[in-house]
């Protein structure tokens, strides 16, 4: 990057070159040439490129000591960062004030002193002045916008690795576009017009004729547009390149992404406000992706779109209660890791056909799940789907081993009026569910016990099915306290399939 740096300070040299050689060519001052290339290898290539280095200095010893650079030189590397096309800038102009000066001053441009005598001495001031002034903002001009370009590779760089931002400003850019006006239209055209008028004998003096002058001082000016043109159409492009680039990626998904901040003006501005949107909703995602670990997915989904916590509610929802047979017989013969692994792919592989059907899991009671279909999320077919989900995870049970331990669950579900809200502590609240309904599924899981059975289904949850399914009925469970009996329903192995 630095080498990168110091070649666009050097480019100068090329530039004054380009513009001095036209003027060899049409003036046929050749003899001129190695007392020009002498100084401008000097002072636009050495002392240039040295004065260059001391600018780069700070940015420098930053890359050299990342990531272990102190906080002061990492300020000092942030600063010289932001304002690095200025600094190069004003360099480049009071290096050129010299340069020019000693160019216009030494009779490079005015190889014969007969001619030069005819000039009046004011106007050779006034001559020596405007064009020292003219050259080097020029110049100056130049090195503002060639370094910008490869500050902003820069920026993009240690944004990317490193995390070293600029801070970007408004009505910049409004700043700069006056400037170009200026350097760009104004300044040739004024040249053109004194050198066609009060210049006119000094430009005789260099050994120009009229159309000479005209010549040279067109080919400076589309010199000037065409670089203008250049780098300002580039500095208008890449930001909106990278913010567009990075808009694609965040709409897909990637929320880790960033806009290197490569420009200190509007678009600057607008790439740091497109950052602090990122890294809003990169909060918002982690903070959501989190929350739906410790509560219900549903829950926390109801709650971060309506940015209150939920309401109590009364409703007939369908509980499914499940929880593993022998489970502290099992987990006696383990090692506590062991059994930690154990429930966890157990509870992973049991709440997927959970959340498939629309139930939530509201509570995790040691080994046991309790679920609910129809709170906090509406669904008219949640018996069904309670059903549905209870014949997954049978099957899922059956079929593989948990931390290589083979295990049963006991299913019940059952069908009834609950209340759901969020209970707790004011800084510490839980979502749960209450009522006979859900006792009631508790106790027709434990009377799995009494028949040898896996599953049993109340008659509340029976007669709210939609679809045909393969019930039989197995006996009948009277809660404490209650009067009414219930009847329990099962759904055998072989005939489960049968449902679908």
């Amino acid at each position: 990057m630095r080498i990168t740096y110091l070649a666009a300070m050097a480019s100068l040299c090329l530039v004054d070159m380009a513009l001095t050689g036209v003027y060899v060519v049409i003036s046929s001052h050749v003899e001129v040439v190695p007392r020009f290339l002498l100084q401008n290898l000097l002072f636009l290539g050495v002392i240039n490129i040295a004065g260059a280095s001391i600018i780069y200095r700070p940015i420098a010893a930053f890359v050299a000591g990342a990531p272990h650079g102190a906080t002061q030189m990492r300020a000092a590397a942030q600063r010289r960062l932001e304002f690095l096309p200025r600094l190069s800038m004003a360099w480049g102009f009071l290096l050129s004030i010299v340069y020019c000066g000693l160019s216009f001053g030494g009779g490079n441009f005015t190889p014969d002193p007969a001619l030069v005598d005819q000039v009046a001495l004011s106007k050779r001031a006034w001559a020596l002045a405007w064009f020292t002034l003219l050259f080097s903002t020029y110049y100056g001009f130049y090195v503002y916008f060639v370094v910008g370009t490869v500050a902003e590779s820069l920026r993009a760089t240690l944004f990317t690795e490193h995390g070293l931002a600029i801070r970007p400003r408004p009505r910049r850019f409004r700043r700069k576009l006056a400037w170009v006006f200026a350097v760009a239209i104004i300044a040739p055209t004024t040249h053109l017009l004194l050198d066609v008028t009060w210049f006119r004998d000094v430009r005789a003096a260099q050994g120009l004729t009229l159309f000479d002058t005209v010549l040279l001082d067109l080919f400076a000016g589309f010199l000037v547009f065409c670089a203008t043109l250049y780098f300002v159409g580039r500095s208008l492009t890449r930001p909106v390149r990278d913010l567009t680039e990075t808009m694609t990626s965040v709409a897909d998904g990637r929320l880790d992404v960033r806009v290197p901040i490569v420009t200190d003006d509007e678009f600057g501005v607008m790439a740091q406000s497109f950052n602090r949107m990122a890294e809003r909703l990169e909060e918002q995602a982690f903070i959501r992706d989190t929350f739906g670990k410790y509560v219900p997915r549903a829950v926390a989904a109801a709650i971060m779109s309506s940015r209150e916590p939920l309401e109590p509610k009364q409703a007939t929802a369908t509980i499914l209660y499940a929880d593993i047979e022998n489970f502290t017989a099992i987990a006696e013969q383990m090692t506590p890791p062991g059994v930690v692994t154990m429930l966890n792919e157990y509870f992973s592989a049991i709440i997927e056909p959970i959340e498939e059907n629309g139930g939530v899991v509201n509570q995790f009671q040691g080994d046991a799940i309790l679920a609910t279909f129809n709170i906090p999320i509406a669904d008219d077919d949640h018996a069904d789907k309670a059903v549905a989900a209870a014949l997954r995870i049978r099957e899922t049970v059956r079929d593989r081993t948990f931390g290589g331990v083979s295990l049963r669950a006991r299913i019940g579900i059952n069908t009834g009026t609950v209340v759901a809200g969020n209970v707790g502590s004011e800084g510490r609240l839980n979502y749960t569910v209450h009522g006979d309904a859900v006792n009631l599924a508790a106790r027709i899981e434990q009377i799995n016990k009494d028949y040898g059975s896996d599953l049993l289904i109340s008659d509340n949850t029976a007669a709210m099915l939609k679809r045909k399914a393969p019930l039989r009925e197995i006996g009948e469970v009277r809660l404490r306290g209650k009067t009414r009996v219930t009847k329990l329903y099962g759904i055998p192995m072989e005939d489960a399939h049968a449902r679908g």
